[in-house]
């Protein structure tokens, strides 16, 4: 998995692909498409991953096909904002369980984020174990800046929970490889091509334009 910062800003342009040219184009028209930006050393992404029909079928995705029958759907600040909640929610558990005291302005805040999050997860996963009655399914977030960063992943497999959730390093190859994402000479992340867009609003913007 390769992730942005300054030295390879440039490396979701290398596949010339029209999925990869779309997001290119989104990119520059972008007003922080500059080098140097937090636009050019940040990578965010939370989203579902599996096949186009089944993400469909649920009917609350805009879907990108990413090839070999695959999908992925963007979840977006706006998504989780129709759902009452925030993005991310595996980060955010492991934050609010993890970051000190200092962390949170009042008393109770630790909790609220914790319940927060916890809702916004079930809510998600009620949708893909729906999603996974016949074939797996993959909730992914990343969230990176300046290389460093948090990745989580939880896997569904005819309705139920068969990796995760996760919140470690390589935890999106992981899920990936679980719905049956081959890598070979590269890594599954790569092998799908999900540097190709820096955040998940570009990959919505994207799946509008093919649609």
């Amino acid at each position: 998995m390769r992730v942005f910062g300054a030295a390879n800003a440039a490396w979701a342009w290398q596949e010339p692909n029209r999925l990869a040219k779309g997001c290119e184009l989104l990119a520059a028209a972008s007003p922080g498409h500059v080098y140097g930006t937090d636009r050019d050393v940040a990578y965010v992404l939370n989203a579902v991953i599996s096949n186009v029909e089944a993400l469909k079928s649920v009917g609350v995705f805009v879907v990108v096909p990413l090839g070999d029958g695959l999908g992925l759907a963007p979840l977006t600040d706006g998504f989780w904002r129709e759902h009452g909640h925030g993005s991310q929610p595996l980060r955010r558990v492991s934050e609010g369980r993890n970051a000190p005291g200092t962390d949170f302005e009042k008393p109770g805040d630790r909790d609220r984020q914790i319940e927060d999050a916890q809702a916004a997860f079930a809510r998600i996963a009620s949708i893909c174990e729906t999603a996974s009655a016949i074939v797996p399914v993959a909730y992914i977030e990343a969230d990176f800046f300046g290389g460093g960063g948090t990745q989580a992943a939880t896997v569904w497999d005819a309705q139920r929970v068969v990796l995760g959730p996760l919140v470690e390093d390589n935890a999106i190859n992981q899920a990936l490889r679980k719905i049956g994402v081959q890598s070979g000479i590269r890594d599954e992340f790569d092998t799908l091509d999900l540097g190709r867009c820096r955040f998940t609003d570009d990959w919505l913007k994207l799946g509008q334009i093919n649609r």
